[in-house]
């Protein structure tokens, strides 16, 4: 363990067991909270007159929470249990997600009760790696009561973290370039879509290649495509996955307004909306020193 590590260990250790509070609610139970709170978790109580009293258990930490403005009462200690994360912030430990709640109730509230909360460091786990980045698990232990009557309790736990600094996503298979094709690649890197036409008979040809599949000319032209198709048909690919794709993968066959078909990436459009005949357009995606087919998505979403 480094240094740094030791510091950070012994610091958070040192916090645990320590108390924080009290803490007062800015409000009394109250119906209107109450209401909005049931219908926010669909919990109706078919008791008009305990719907408007009696406050949902769940709600017990409602009452405490601080509000957009994060302050507390006058009458309330201005103390931050979370203090103990200031030094994991400063080593960049600036992630922070919940983990893990868990609540326990005695009696029910009731409106014009003012709650409050004692708040203890219950433990910090060592240090730990997940998917998220390597942190530390901080539970803190919520005893809440009115006028020191015990009401209920919750252990809330959160991994503070240093994020992972993501790879860059790895480039999809290049092609293999000949004399024939290089010109179709180099259009993509240029925004155009580019086809072979057939010197001699006019005929045009995708996939390239050195000749006229109708006349067998050897010498045809690059022309300009529209970019413009609808799609024939297509398949979604699960495996085997490669980490420069999003999957699944959907691949289709467009039909392009010029006669020629076509196998390219497809996208913005959900699996279930694929449709034979959709409108689509070519999209370009460059990126230096890559090559990359052009993706198909709905004309909608092209303009």
């Amino acid at each position: 363990m480094s240094d740094t590590a030791d510091a950070i260990a012994a610091h958070l250790a040192a916090h645990v067991g320590r108390s924080y509070g009290p803490y007062r609610a800015w409000d009394a139970v109250n119906a209107p909270m109450i209401r909005q709170w049931r219908e926010a978790i669909s919990a109706e109580n078919d008791d008009a007159a305990a719907a408007a009293d009696i406050a949902p258990r769940s709600m017990i930490n409602v009452w405490m929470m601080r509000g957009l403005a994060d302050k507390r009462p006058a009458d309330s200690v201005s103390d931050d249990p979370y203090e103990l994360v200031g030094l994991l912030r400063e080593q960049g430990y600036i992630g922070v997600v919940a983990t893990r709640c868990t609540q326990q109730y005695g009696r029910n509230l009731r409106a014009g009760e003012r709650v409050e909360s004692q708040v203890i460091v219950e433990s910090v786990s060592p240090k730990k790696a997940t998917a998220l980045g390597d942190g530390y698990f901080i539970t803190l232990h919520h005893a809440y009561s009115v006028d020191g009557e015990p009401v209920g309790s919750m252990a809330f736990t959160t991994l503070h973290y240093a994020p992972r600094v993501q790879a860059k996503k790895p480039s999809p298979p290049q092609p293999g370039i000949s004399d024939d094709t290089r010109f179709f690649w180099e259009g993509l890197k240029a925004n155009r879509l580019l086809a072979q036409r057939c010197d001699d008979c006019g005929t045009l040809r995708h996939p390239p290649g050195p000749v006229c599949t109708k006349c067998h000319s050897f010498g045809w032209s690059a022309v300009e495509l529209s970019g413009r198709g609808t799609l024939y048909s297509w398949t979604v690919v699960h495996h085997a996955a490669h980490p420069a794709f999003d999957y699944p993968h959907a691949i289709g066959l467009v039909d392009l307004d010029e006669g020629l078909r076509i196998v390219a990436p497809l996208e913005h459009v959900a699996l279930d909306r694929l449709a034979d005949g959709m409108a689509l357009q070519a999209a370009f995606h460059n990126v230096d020193d890559e090559d990359r087919l052009p993706a198909f998505r709905p004309v909608a979403e092209a303009a």
